[in-house]
């Protein structure tokens, strides 16, 4: 254990957690990346800075109109634009038409294990700077050396970043280091970060009322801190803004809606959204808790817990909960079992969706596997169980645990082993 926490052990576990990275980041392919590969093309190499009406405007039938929603918000698209204009030379123009318009064409082509590695480099730089955040909200160099094995080596994290190649973990990264900024007292920076976040991705967006309700002391404070998480997204916005088409794909996104559907009915013309009541109860609860730096970190996993409990979400958003689980476990919070319970049922109702998110992301390695079933596929062959139930199950027990988890922590009797 010494020598693993010693200045040797931890370059040998960051060099075996990279070298991870870059194995993953080769070797598995979500359909999903080729939209971050479209944009940056587009971007960074075409010049073309408007996709939305770009893509709109081309025929009927085109491969852009028809496998490329872009629903990105601007901020994404400039930084993948950006690595397509540093890193254009590097990609092989024949390998990118057949990865955007065939990629199964490629699977098995040393070509493709490059260029799938550059797509999601920009993705690397954010979870190591994520990383490197993580130590820094802790003062105690075993505590430093714990976030860091722990971020590395969570399934969570290598799954949702580096096989599946979403981009949440640019907006986490602000978070977390919105997060660092409110424990270290920078609380005009922390709501910068905040807003940086919240440009990149709409959920970190979620924590605004408590910078207003909680951390502003003053009317001028509350306006300051508004402004400051408002202004990189209405500024990064703003160009796009008289584009219908980039008001009904990427403003107003339909993921947004989800979190609207779950609802109980009161009568034939309304409904109580249970997402929006469940948050408000908890903004007006924390208007009354003191934050501190030892608490911190749950004023931001409470409102992305009740958030997913109640919403059909997809697998990379659990990515959002992980670097707040990781300063919970190593702050000496023993509540393992809900942890463990959260952690499993998000594992299962992973599984449970489409065969790309799971059997098939390693096609790049193996072609065989690209049209292999899921298991949502075998339970719906043998007629075990309807899928429907299983999955309702799952989300259940998620929702179930959280608000556990919630309470306990907040109005649980403490111990001396649990603090």
């Amino acid at each position: 254990m010494k020598f693993l926490f010693g200045g040797k052990g931890i370059i040998l576990l960051f060099v075996i957690g990279l070298s991870l990275r870059v194995f993953l980041m080769a070797t598995t392919f979500h359909p999903d990346v080729r939209v971050l590969n479209s944009i940056g093309s587009l971007i960074g190499q075409k010049k073309i800075f408007n996709v939305y009406d770009y893509v709109q405007g081309l025929p009927d039938g085109n491969s852009y109109k028809i496998d490329f929603p872009f629903d990105e918000l601007p901020i994404i698209n400039y930084i993948f634009g950006f690595q397509h204009l540093l890193f254009s030379p590097l990609f092989n123009p024949e390998i990118q038409q057949h990865f955007l318009l065939n990629t199964q064409s490629i699977f098995g082509n040393f070509g493709l294990f490059y260029h799938l590695f550059l797509i999601k480099f920009p993705l690397l730089i954010f979870d190591l700077a994520t990383a490197f955040i993580l130590m820094k909200l802790f003062k105690d160099k075993r505590a430093k050396m714990l976030a860091l094995v722990f971020w590395l080596f969570n399934p969570v994290t290598l799954y949702a970043t580096f096989m599946m190649g979403t981009y949440d973990i640019i907006p986490l990264f602000f978070m977390v280091l919105s997060l660092y900024f409110l424990n270290t007292n920078k609380l005009n920076l922390s709501a910068l970060s905040l807003g940086f976040g919240g440009a990149a991705k709409f959920f970190p967006i979620l924590f605004a009322p408590i910078f207003i309700f909680s951390l502003g002391k003053s009317l001028k404070e509350k306006v300051i801190f508004l402004m400051l998480i408002v202004a990189p997204y209405i500024l990064t916005i703003l160009p796009y803004l008289p584009s219908r088409v980039f008001r009904q794909t990427a403003l107003f996104a339909p993921q947004i809606q989800k979190t609207f559907f779950a609802q109980i009915l009161l009568s034939g013309g309304e409904a109580l959204i249970i997402v929006v009541f469940f948050l408000l109860v908890f903004y007006f609860f924390v208007s009354k808790v003191k934050i501190t730096e030892e608490n911190s970190y749950l004023f931001f996993l409470t409102p992305l817990l009740i958030t997913l409990s109640f919403t059909h979400y997809h697998p990379q958003w659990f990515l959002w909960l992980t670097p707040f689980f990781v300063v919970s476990i190593i702050k000496g919070n023993k509540f393992w079992i809900p942890l463990l319970i959260i952690f499993s049922a998000f594992v299962f109702s992973t599984f449970l969706f489409e065969p790309s998110l799971t059997t098939r992301l390693f096609s790049p390695l193996f072609p065989s596997l690209s049209n292999a079933p899921g298991l949502s596929d075998f339970f719906n062959k043998f007629k075990l169980i309807e899928v429907f139930y299983l999955k309702s199950i799952s989300q259940t027990v998620f929702a179930a645990t959280s608000l556990w988890f919630i309470l306990v922590n907040f109005f649980g009797k403490r111990t001396t082993d649990d603090t």
